[in-house]
């Protein structure tokens, strides 16, 4: 799946379409796990960081 673009979105939000809601989800869903992939990579290379210093 890919992000959809923000006039896409915002059609979405303002046709107030049940169906809607769900591709809303599953786009909030698929930017937060984007966030959450790269927030794990920081966390990954901190710590290999850290982990060189100490030896």
């Amino acid at each position: 799946m890919q992000g959809y673009s923000k006039a896409y979105l915002s059609h979405l939000v303002r046709s107030n379409r049940v169906c809607n809601l769900s591709i809303l989800s599953l786009h909030n869903i698929y930017v937060y796990d984007k966030i959450d992939k790269k927030g794990n990579k920081v966390i990954e290379r901190e710590l290999f960081y850290i982990q060189e210093i100490k030896c």
